[in-house]
């Protein structure tokens, strides 16, 4: 076979590619705008330290200045770290088996082979398309990419001639993944293990590498002391033991079993379950007996340096922080993205030993081909699972109504259902799906009641979203002020209250309520837009453009705000504030998302360039606007046009009254 084992690391990267190219035009959905497009340390260069997953941003923010905001990076990276991952555990995997505890069991061939069947069905497995496809998840993914790498430098390093190199950089990986997400800390424990049971016995491993395991532990400092906080306030108070940390430990053994039976058969997925807690009953107290025994089992095999306790301590060591700290959500598909190598491998180590006992090793090549046709299958079948997974990460739409159909007690998904139709300009279905989320009482969710009130609170502010729409500003802002009742420091609820008041020509009360957001944290950009707008609208310029020049600094990411801060320095009525100068600087730095802001961009350095007294400029860069539109087909080119004329006269372009929100 070792002229074949050349191919495996190709065929694991094809099928990585199979299985999860096929979402990479996809949209950003959920949380993603959250952890990327609403993340200040990805848009703004003033911050340089975003907390314990640095690391993570810092690649969000590379996608970010390479490319803008447009999904196809962020999820090309997503599959790259995904693959590269499974190279790593292809590497991990044969290596241990080529250990001195297992290489009499597995020969050469035998590991080569068995690493890559575990890291090619691991690889395609449906279970972890909430970890690469769902792109804030690459926290999760980047782990594992570093968690892999670590162990995978770690026992090379055992038979290197370059041992001191491959442990430097065991240690450096492991250094950087602290950086990923906080399950990283389970690294160094789990490596110390591997050493313990392949390797040499703990003492010995300890007396011949403490450096490293030593070394290995220290970069626990750059998240312990979070991670610690958390474990001590869920254990110590007081509710620990009504609706704290025990209970949610009791409760995370249906969902263990539920991985476990995803790892076997992954269908259906669903993005968010809104697990209940358990109802202590006999059948979980059956369930966690047995859970209980597996973990002694894989314990005393570890302690005994059997290796068949490696699987059982690896699923159980880094699924441990979220099964134990309490975590807003019990169950999420993405933890299980590192731990469902634990099942994999034991699986098709298992398979390959059950067939040479059946065969009784006297045909080896029947073993190759029925091991191989199995793998082939499993394969095939997972892959194409994946692919047709995708189909509900299409949209927010069809990702909601995929989650409501799996979990009718869903309250957030059901709002979140609403939302989607909203955003879709279906205004009655989103209005009979927003309603009947409100009929749902908080005795009948699983949600805590702080999260309750927010899910409600969004269900509210989507119903005055509506109204507004259909010009009903006064049931509109009866609407946005139930919201705010619910969760005041609701920041969007206020903002549309605002507009609603200002509808009723009450601009006194719209404007001290996007005031009241100024004093809120975190700082509101669109609260200023809509002052600095309004302000602006009132000729009062000087305070409006301070407004704007907070919003942009606050999202410098929103074009069309930038966009519009600069064409009003550039185009004001009062010679006083107008500054064509800076207007080009403002328009300068934005990063075009689309070719509306390619040709947006040029009009707003054209009208900078003529009220600089720069009228060739003007011309020229109104041009560019002018052919870039019509090559692509824009509508609406005729102002662009008008203002062409002027600047050909030698007139600049004022404008006389601001743009509409």
């Amino acid at each position: 076979m070792n002229r074949y084992t050349r191919w495996f690391p190709l065929v694991i990267m094809a099928a990585g590619w199979m299985a999860f190219s096929k979402g990479l035009h996809y949209p950003f959905i959920f949380d993603d705008s959250v952890a990327i497009e609403q993340n200040p340390f990805v848009y703004s260069s003033a911050l340089w330290w975003s907390g314990t997953r640095w690391v993570v941003d810092l690649s969000f923010r590379i996608n970010y200045l390479l490319g803008g905001y447009h999904p196809f990076g962020f999820r090309l990276v997503n599959v790259i770290t995904h693959i590269l991952a499974g190279l790593f555990l292809y590497g991990l995997v044969r290596r241990c088996l080529k250990q001195p505890a297992l290489a009499e069991r597995f020969p050469p061939g035998v590991a080569d082979w068995l690493g890559f069947v575990s890291a090619l069905v691991w690889v395609v497995h449906p279970l972890q398309t909430e970890s690469v496809t769902y792109v804030c998840q690459r926290y999760e993914s980047m782990m594992g990419l570093f968690f892999l790498a670590t162990g995978y430098s770690f026992i090379r390093a055992i038979q290197s001639r370059h041992q001191r190199l491959w442990f430097d950089l065991s240690i450096g990986l492991c250094l950087v993944g602290m950086g990923t997400k906080e399950v990283m800390v389970t690294a160094p424990l789990m490596i110390l293990i591997l050493d313990h049971v392949l390797v040499a016995n703990i003492r010995t491993g300890l007396r011949q590498r403490w450096k490293v395991h030593l070394a290995l532990m220290a970069t626990w400092g750059v998240v312990m002391v979070p991670v610690l906080g958390k474990i001590v306030r869920g254990v110590l108070s007081e509710s620990s033991f009504s609706t704290g940390t025990v209970p949610y430990m009791v409760s995370q053994v249906p969902v263990v079993w539920h991985y476990l039976r995803l790892s076997v058969v992954p269908y259906p997925l669903c993005l968010d379950y809104a697990w209940p807690m358990a109802d202590r009953s006999a059948g979980l107290l059956i369930a966690g007996l047995v859970l209980g025994l597996a973990g002694i089992a894989s314990v005393w095999a570890v302690v005994r340096r059997h290796p068949a306790g490696l699987p059982g301590m690896w699923f159980m060591i880094i699924l441990a922080p979220t099964s134990i700290i309490p975590l807003p959500d019990l169950a999420f598909e993405h933890r299980m993205y590192l731990p469902l190598a634990a099942p994999v491998v034991l699986v098709c180590v298992s398979v390959w030993m059950l067939l040479e006992r059946m065969t009784g090793r006297r045909r080896p090549g029947m073993v190759w081909i029925l091991h191989g046709v199995a793998i082939c299958l499993v394969t095939v079948v997972f892959l194409l699972m994946t692919r047709l997974r995708h189909d509900d990460y299409r949209s927010g739409l069809a990702m909601w109504e995929n989650v409501c159909a799996q979990r009718l007690d869903n309250l957030r998904a059901q709002v979140g259902l609403g939302q989607a139709l909203l955003d879709a300009g279906q205004n009655e279905a989103a209005r009979r799906q927003l309603e009947a989320s409100l009929a749902v009482d908080a005795d009948n969710t699983p949600l805590a009641p702080a999260q309750y009130r927010t899910v409600r609170a969004k269900a509210i502010n989507g119903l005055g979203t509506l109204e507004f729409r259909m010009d009903r500003y006064v049931e509109a802002e009866q609407r946005f002020r139930q919201a705010l009742d619910l969760v005041p420091e609701y920041t969007l609820a206020r903002n549309n209250l605002g507009l609603a008041l200002q509808q009723q020509n009450r601009v006194g009360e719209a404007m001290e309520a996007w005031r009241d957001n100024l004093r809120r944290e975190p700082p509101d950009d669109t609260s200023r837009y809509l002052l600095g707008l309004y302000l602006v609208r009132q000729g009062d310029c000087a305070d409006g453009f301070e407004y704007y020049r907070q919003a942009v600094a606050l999202r410098p990411d929103k074009v069309r705000v930038v966009l519009e801060y600069a064409r009003l320095l550039a185009t004001c009525a009062d010679p006083a504030m107008r500054d064509g100068k800076e207007a080009a600087r403002v328009a300068g730095s934005v990063r075009p998302r689309s070719v509306n802001d390619v040709v947006g961009r040029l009009d707003v350095l054209a009208m900078a360039a003529a009220a600089r007294g720069d009228f060739a400029g003007a011309v020229k860069l109104a041009q560019q606007a002018l052919a870039t539109g019509r090559e692509q087909g824009l509508q609406g080119l005729s102002a662009i046009e008008e203002r062409l004329a002027g600047y050909a006269a030698g007139r600049p372009y004022i404008e006389t009254v601001a743009p509409a929100p």
